[in-house]
């Protein structure tokens, strides 16, 4: 089961997104909380992670840095 409290919604550029999702396995009775503490609609891809030559290769993209 998947849930994502209205309270924990975030609204930009039109987009109401969540930022909280709770995921609970019933037949385990295990649970996991993600929370995204920040989010970007639409962010600005530099073309070149799509080249033809970067996806021959199979490059790993970019690290997108965490905040804890």
């Amino acid at each position: 089961m998947i849930e994502t409290p209205r309270a924990a919604m975030h609204q930009e550029a039109g987009h109401l997104l969540p930022t909280r999702y709770s995921v609970r396995q019933l037949a385990r009775g295990s649970s996991t909380e993600l929370v995204l503490r920040k989010l970007s609609v639409n962010p600005e891809i530099d073309d070149r992670i799509f080249s033809v030559r970067t996806l021959d290769q199979q490059r790993p993209l970019p690290r997108v840095r965490v905040e804890r």
